[in-house]
């Protein structure tokens, strides 16, 4: 398990970057639905929320390599490759079924949730598994 003291530095780290990620998310829908803005300042504003799920990958990563117990760690870095996966398996479907017009066009803001609920899955399975 990582130390007490990584868990809190993780955790100051994180929960701020959440809130600014979460204010970012819908600061950018708000600007984009009121303002229209086009060139520069729309890629900029564009690459917000983004660039913010890289900075958290990073932190996850940090904690990841926190852990002193190597059992550990080998379990989460496999929960979050599953997870990782599972999103991109996600992410290629629902694109060629909108490429032909059989899904709709979905929010980028849902990568975050669903990986999450990836994660929480093959958490609990991998669990099972080496118990």
């Amino acid at each position: 398990m990582p130390t007490k003291e990584a868990k809190i530095r993780y955790r100051t780290r994180a929960i701020p970057l959440l809130v600014v990620m979460i204010g970012l998310h819908f600061g950018v829908h708000w600007v984009f639905d009121t303002k229209h803005p086009t060139g520069a300042l729309g890629v900029g504003l564009a690459l917000l929320p983004p660039l913010s799920l890289v900075v958290l990958g990073g932190l996850i990563v940090q904690f990841l390599n926190a852990d002193r117990d190597e059992v550990q760690m080998a379990y989460r870095r496999h929960a979050v490759a599953w997870a990782t996966g599972g999103l991109l398996a996600v992410a290629l479907v629902w694109n060629g079924l909108g490429v032909y017009g059989f899904a709709s066009e979905v929010a980028p803001g849902m990568a975050l949730p669903v990986f999450v609920g990836f994660l929480l899955v093959a958490g609990i399975a991998l669990k099972r598994q080496y118990q």
